[in-house]
C-alpha cells in the first residue's frame, strides 16, 4: 500500500480484490498477473469501499487468486486464514465463499473427501443465510463430484 495520491494507493486495493474474484470466476490466469502483490499486504484485513460494500478479507481474494495461479498450497493457507477470520467475526457470507474456495483447492489437490466436506459446509452456511449465488455454486460443485 502506497501513500494516497500515488499509483497503488488504498482505493486501488478493492479494485484489485474485485479483479481477483472476477479472474477466478472466469479462469482468467493472464488477467490475474500482478494482483497478488497488491492484495498480499492487506492479509487479515477487510477489503472494500465501505463497510456496506465489503469484499471480505483480503485473504479470500488472495486465496482464490493463488489457486488460479496454480499455487494450491499457498491458496490453502490464505483460505484457512480467511475461514478463521470469518468465523471469529461472524461473517457468514464470506465464510460460505471461503468454504467454497477451499473445496476448489481440495479438488485441485485430488482430495475428493475434503472437497466434498468444504462444499457441503459452504452449502450449509449459504442455505442458513439464503446466499443464493453461493447456494447455486456449492450445489453445482457437489453435483460435479458425483
Amino acid at each position: 500500500v502506497t501513500p494516497r495520491g500515488t499509483p497503488g494507493h488504498l482505493p486501488c486495493v478493492p479494485t484489485a480484490a474485485t479483479l481477483a474474484h472476477v479472474a477466478a470466476d472466469l479462469g482468467l490466469v493472464d488477467a490475474a498477473a500482478g494482483l497478488a502483490g497488491q492484495i498480499e499486504p492487506l492479509r487479515g484485513q477487510m477489503v472494500g469501499w465501505t463497510s456496506l460494500a465489503s469484499l471480505g478479507h483480503a485473504d479470500l481474494a488472495l486465496g482464490r487468486l493463488l489457486l488460479l495461479e496454480g499455487r494450491a498450497d499457498d491458496a490453502a493457507a490464505a483460505l484457512a486464514a480467511s475461514a478463521e477470520l470469518c468465523e471469529r467475526g461472524g461473517l457468514r457470507p464470506f465464510l460460505a465463499q471461503t468454504r467454497l474456495a477451499q473445496g476448489e483447492v481440495a479438488r485441485v489437490q485430488d482430495d475428493e473427501t475434503a472437497a466434498r466436506a468444504f462444499f457441503a459446509q459452504a452449502l450449509e452456511v449459504a442455505e442458513a443465510g439464503d446466499f443464493r449465488t453461493t447456494i447455486r455454486r456449492a450445489t453445482a460443485a457437489l453435483a460435479d463430484l458425483g
